[in-house]
């Protein structure tokens, strides 16, 4: 549950931080923990629950090996092979045209 930017029950101020706050799941209220220090929600009885940071994620934050990282696109490689079959056609083609003029 999400405790940043609702509204304290206590204070009607809002609650900006997560850590600033503590919300009852059971009966949906919230308020800052300086206002209500006691453990248990005064509507309900139930317990308050207090923010908790996400759990690191090791496995998202580590650099990979080159061989488990996905593959890249061949765009390049495939730009560069366009290229030289373009240069070599044309080198041919000039070849031609050259030859045919001198047997005149």
């Amino acid at each position: 549950m999400q405790i940043a930017g609702n509204k304290c029950r206590i204070c009607a101020g809002k609650i900006v931080f997560g850590n600033e706050g503590k919300a009852c799941v059971h009966c949906g209220t919230f308020v800052h923990v300086t206002c209500e220090p006691r453990v248990n929600c005064a509507a309900c009885g139930e317990l308050f629950h207090n923010y908790e940071p996400p759990k690191p994620d090791h496995s998202r934050d580590t650099i990979l090996p080159r061989a488990l990282r996905p593959a890249e696109s061949g765009g390049a490689a495939i730009a560069l092979a366009t290229g030289l079959l373009f240069l070599l056609f044309a080198i041919v083609f000039s070849l031609v045209i050259f030859l045919r003029g001198n047997q005149r």
